[in-house]
């Protein structure tokens, strides 16, 4: 089990998602809440899977901007797009293809960047207790189809993970190789 645990939290951007991940080089990690407990887990495929909507939605926003451009009123002057504020959210939504609530404050402050780990994370985790056995994870593991498995305390807050490299690491070293 690997103890050193790198969690992300449910508001962490995508962009910081990646970062935390290439920064600590782990494909995966524990989501959690602001009382630490264990909400989901995110992994480099649902990184990758929100990369591509996003892309897919940019593609599409740049069609629906073409009708947005600058037109000549009926009396000659320039006005800009037709779009109200609110229409303004509609199409910030859309267009960064993202689930979460686009709002105001957003826009204003600059501070949107895309999904959030809550947004683009696994809710429905598999996970185990300190207490139990190798062998159990292993069946768990294999079982579920899974890469990693949250080891958690009986308050749901993650304190390990295992992954099928340490159940490599565990099998060689009780066949006596290295490891």
């Amino acid at each position: 089990m690997t103890k050193r645990i790198i969690t992300v939290h449910e508001d962490d951007t995508t962009r910081e998602i990646a970062t935390t991940f290439d920064k600590n080089h782990i494909n995966g990690a524990p989501v959690v809440d602001d009382m630490g407990k264990m909400v989901g887990i995110v992994s480099e495929s649902d990184l990758i899977k929100a990369a591509a909507r996003s892309a897919d939605a940019e593609k599409k926003a740049e069609k629906i901007d073409a009708k947005f451009k600058p037109r000549s009123d009926i009396q000659g002057s320039q006005t800009g797009s037709m779009i109200t504020p609110g229409g303004m959210l509609e199409l910030l939504r859309y267009k960064l293809g993202s689930s979460r609530n686009v709002e105001k404050d957003d826009i204003e402050s600059g501070s949107f960047r895309g999904d959030r780990a809550q947004d683009i994370m696994l809710r429905d985790v598999v996970t185990i207790g300190p207490d139990e056995s190798l062998k159990k994870a292993v069946q768990i593991i294999k079982r579920k189809g899974i890469n990693r498995l949250p080891v958690v305390n009986k308050d749901g807050e993650p304190i390990g993970m295992i992954t099928r490299a340490d159940v490599i690491k565990a099998l060689a070293k009780e066949l006596g190789g290295a490891a």
